[in-house]
């Protein structure tokens, strides 16, 4: 049933219910009431000349009955108010929970889209950061005088195995280096000037990895990142490598 029928149903049952307390009223007032000498006459006029607390009695009555009727009414009606509140209420929770919901995932999507925008600014910064690397390397030198230390590495037309070649090289020749230097050989002295610019984009793609995709910090454990930046640290730590005494990059 519509909610406008269900709420002028007790209406109506009460109008329906009065009329009928009422016609009964109107039914024994009319009705013919006889004396044992045979005169018959209408009840209301018997009650009309009737004693004053006697008219109010019948009066009182009629209008408790009334009144009684009502009263059902109108708890019946607050008790359908208060089904049709706690209807709107459970609709009006449910709408705040999906409002909720929705919003929830609104922000889980846009965190998502800010971190893979994070994660797609960092992935080119680290591309940068290789490139970088490369062309520094470039210019670095062997300590034995055979000229560019990567020469052969940076022929690599790939930029990964190029990247990786390098860093082969630079733990390969860093470890013998410095097993030479302990063991007291004398080797030409280069600048650190690259050897240094190396070692900090080393550090940089380090740092960078907390903010990478885990696709790129995938691609990252491919390369013996950690051995070839101890390796440099070890040879920036020799004085007897570098024209300028250094402790590091």
């Amino acid at each position: 049933m519509r909610p406008g029928r269900i709420n002028t149903l007790p209406i109506w049952v009460g109008a329906a219910l009065t009329a009928t307390v009422l016609g009964c009223v109107i039914w024994a007032g009319l009705s013919p009431i006889c004396d044992a000498a045979g005169a018959c006459a209408p009840r209301w006029k018997l009650l009309a000349n009737a004693p004053a607390n006697e008219l109010g009695d019948t009066l009182s009555g009629v209008g408790s009955v009334l009144a009684f009727i009502w009263v059902i009414v109108t708890v019946w009606m607050q008790s359908i108010q208060l089904q049709l509140q706690r209807r709107d209420m459970h609709a009006q929770q449910a709408e705040t929970r999906r409002m909720t919901e929705a919003t929830v995932v609104q922000a889980r999507i846009y965190q998502q889209e800010q971190d893979e925008r994070a994660e797609d600014r960092a992935g080119k910064e680290l591309e940068a950061l290789v490139d970088r690397l490369l062309t520094s390397a470039e210019f670095m030198q062997s300590w034995d005088g055979s000229g560019p230390l990567f020469a052969e590495q940076l022929k690599i037309k790939d930029e990964a195995r190029r990247f990786d070649a390098v860093l082969d090289r630079m733990i390969l020749e860093g470890r013998a280096v410095l097993s030479r230097v302990a063991g007291g050989e004398a080797l030409l002295r280069l600048t650190p000037d690259d050897a240094r610019q190396v070692a900090l984009y080393l550090d940089e793609i380090d740092a960078i990895q907390p903010r990478l995709s885990r696709a790129d910090r995938i691609w990252l454990t491919k390369f013996e990142l950690a051995q070839a930046t101890k390796v440099l640290d070890d040879l920036l730590a020799q004085p007897a490598l570098w024209t300028d005494a250094t402790e590091g990059p």
